[in-house]
């Protein structure tokens, strides 16, 4: 069975510095990214404004592959799959990650938690992923402009 990398990516800066790493990560081990978007189900409610035929997977596939594009290019030079999914963003991740060699996230930092800053969603990842978990901190993603290896945690 191929090795597989698992990325979450919302769009945010250091989702996107993970998603350059992992590809990097990908490409030196031989596996294959696995690119994850989760539509996070437990969002207020939001009309559709009109459009009847709207879809949250959809709309979030389309915006990760338009990141996927920004990021990596038209030929992202490892094989990789998107994946989109309607759930709780940490367990969605978690479960999707199962059996992976690695697990990528980014980390907006919104909450100090001891030891460093971790966001709920890497926070959770790190304690329950059955695999390791690298995350993407913000301050490494804004001076990560030119996809050199950065500083990370791992756990």
């Amino acid at each position: 069975m191929a090795q597989r990398i698992v990325v979450g990516v919302d769009g945010s800066p250091s989702s996107r510095a993970a998603l350059a790493w992992a590809a990097d990560q990908a490409a030196l081990s031989g596996a294959t990214l696995e690119v994850t978007i989760v539509w996070d189900d437990n969002l207020p409610w939001m009309p559709n404004l009109g459009r009847e035929s709207w879809d949250p997977v959809e709309n979030a596939r389309i915006g990760v592959t338009r990141v996927v594009d920004e990021v990596l290019g038209p030929e992202p030079g490892v094989p990789l799959s998107i994946v989109a999914l309607v759930g709780r963003p940490a367990t969605s991740l978690i479960e999707t990650a199962h059996g992976a060699e690695l697990l990528v996230v980014g980390c907006r930092g919104h909450r100090r938690l001891v030891g460093g800053l971790l966001g709920s969603v890497s926070m959770q990842c790190i304690t329950h992923a059955s695999c390791p978990v690298l995350v993407m901190h913000q301050a490494t993603a804004n001076r990560d402009a030119s996809r050199t290896p950065p500083a990370c945690s791992a756990a």
